[in-house]
């Protein structure tokens, strides 16, 4: 668990990185015609549906790695924060590179 502790900080920041290319592919597919609304969904989106999965993944669902709901998002802050922020905002980053 150890290991896993050092990575922590830079789970934003790596998120920062991989969901805006995802949303940069994207927006290539549908060429919306307005983007910056399509951007506003698609990163609610993005986020509503990882906040669901974790809480799912991470606090529901039995197994070995399993954490409480205070474990996941009150002793993972900032952190957890941090990575649900750079998911809603990955697609207006992305469009800025459009």
């Amino acid at each position: 668990m150890y290991s896993y502790a050092k990575t922590v900080p830079y789970h934003a920041l790596y998120n920062i990185i991989i969901w805006p290319i995802f949303s940069y592919i994207y927006f290539l597919q549908v060429n919306p015609l307005e983007i910056w609304k399509e951007a506003l969904i698609l990163g609610t989106s993005w986020a509503l549906i990882t906040i669901i999965f974790d809480v799912f993944g991470w606090v529901i669902i039995k197994h070995p790695w399993r954490m409480t709901f205070k474990e996941m998002y009150i002793d993972y802050q900032p952190w957890i924060t941090l990575i649900y922020i750079s998911i809603f905002i990955s697609p207006f980053i992305a469009v800025l590179f459009i």
